[in-house]
């Protein structure tokens, strides 16, 4: 276990960024994925170093103190489980569950490309999206203990649980001609209680082609949008599906968003970056947590 103490600078502020010249996205990611524990008091998140022992998860205080190593090596998509007792991931193609310290690993998983965990606000089941081919992933349940594992919908990805565990967002990507190029995706609400299916909003055009992490709030959906340079920012949606706000000058990307201090926990992908910042759920008061 790696332990480092770092105080929250809350001097920092984020700066507008210019893209540059060239035709693909110049960006740092560093600190990524982060995931809030229910109580807002700490983040479990993805670092990748150069040395691939120093990679891994990793988990800090709301105030950026206690920057501790949970999980050596390649692994992503952390979450909390909401009693904060244990974490799944992403880790070899599969997904994983360990203590909240990182000890006693459990397989969840098996032969499968699985991804983006997220736990259910009651504990007892997480969505999660297993790829089915090289660009597409269908949306599927499972208990923690590996047991009742269950399809929900193809051609889905980053699911999402709202507030009282009847229903979960996600995005379906949309494609031209064929699967051969994607041009956005729709931002869709299953309820389990109908096997229903609800459009919130279609999101496609050169500054919305790819899209990821839906976050719901009380007022409307914060997620994260790609352009067709790989530049990627921060957005909110109302829960009419008509209205965007940009919520990052720079580049911005897989944001979390917790409901107990209505802030959101992101990266800030601008050059030379790349670490975990935390901002007000309408974009402002943006400080730099890691380092």
């Amino acid at each position: 276990m790696i332990f480092i103490s770092v105080l929250l600078c809350s001097g920092c502020q984020e700066q507008a960024e210019t893209p540059s010249p060239g035709p693909f996205a110049d960006y740092t990611q560093i600190d990524f994925d982060p995931a809030w524990t229910v109580t807002g008091k700490k983040i479990a998140y993805s670092h990748s170093n150069t040395d691939i022992d120093l990679s891994g998860i990793y988990s800090v205080n709301s105030d950026g103190s206690n920057v501790t190593q949970l999980i050596s090596g390649i692994a992503v998509s952390p979450d909390w489980s909401p009693d904060e007792s244990r974490i799944v991931f992403s880790q070899f193609n599969d997904l994983y569950i360990s203590t909240s310290s990182g000890d006693s690993i459990f397989r969840l998983t098996f032969g499968s490309i699985s991804n983006d965990p997220e736990w259910s606000n009651s504990g007892d089941l997480i969505a999660y999206n297993r790829s089915n081919s090289v660009s597409m992933s269908d949306i599927y349940l499972i208990h923690p203990d590996g047991s009742g594992e269950t399809f929900i919908d193809s051609n889905g990805k980053y699911p999402s649980w709202v507030t009282g565990d009847t229903s979960i967002i996600y995005f379906k990507q949309i494609y031209e001609g064929g699967y051969s190029s994607q041009s956005g995706d729709s931002l869709v609400q299953y309820f389990f209680k109908t096997e229903s299916i609800n459009t919130i909003a279609v999101l496609s055009g050169d500054e919305h082609k790819y899209n990821s992490y839906p976050n719901m709030t009380d007022d409307g959906i914060i997620f994260c949008s790609k352009n067709k340079s790989g530049y990627s920012y921060i957005y909110k949606i109302d829960l009419t599906g008509q209205n965007i706000f940009r919520l990052t000058e720079s580049q911005g990307y897989s944001p979390d968003y917790c409901l107990t201090n209505n802030k959101i926990a992101y990266t800030n992908r601008s050059r030379g970056n790349g670490r975990l910042w935390i901002m007000d759920q309408d974009g402002t008061n943006k400080t730099q947590l890691t380092y």
